[in-house]
């Protein structure tokens, strides 16, 4: 019997600890992208861009600003430059998983369907999670991925 006792103890404890990581990640979030000049001429060069196209992705992508919100529910709503997301969140150890629904109001589908977007606009997003729950890093999860994203949590 007290075996038995320190074994749901022990789940017990797991459980309530999984439950206050995640409850201190619950809040309002804001960061930008850090990008190196070398790292944006390498996307622009691999994506073929030039001209116009290239100064705006340039642009873009050295003024990168995201805010997210981290519901109880599990959910997210999140801006990356004006491009409006949500989703549903995971945490698992110091990972954050952000797994989108919708991307500008669509869902990850129709937005395919409607305007010819890539399979991987529907992707994941993964950030470790800093000791002290107040940073969130980006972790690249292709070669496709440039530069980083650090949100520090505002409320």
């Amino acid at each position: 019997m007290v075996k038995r006792a320190i074994v749901l103890f022990a789940l017990l404890m797991a459980v309530s600890c999984q439950q206050s990581s995640e409850s201190k990640l619950i809040g309002k979030w804001s960061g930008k992208g850090e990008v190196t000049e070398a790292e944006v001429d390498a996307a622009i060069k691999q994506r073929g861009e030039t001209g116009e196209g290239a100064a705006m992705m340039r642009q873009m992508m050295l003024n990168t600003t995201m805010d997210l919100e981290l519901k109880m529910d599990k959910t997210y709503s999140m801006k990356i430059a004006a491009l409006p997301m949500e989703g549903n969140w995971t945490l698992s150890g110091n990972k954050l998983e952000l797994n989108p629904t919708k991307i500008a109001g669509m869902s990850i589908e129709d937005l395919q369907k409607q305007t010819g977007a890539p399979e991987s606009s529907g992707k994941s997003m993964f950030f470790d999670v800093s000791s002290s729950f107040d940073e969130l890093t980006s972790v690249p999860q292709s070669s496709d991925d440039t530069g980083t994203l650090k949100l520090r949590k505002t409320k």
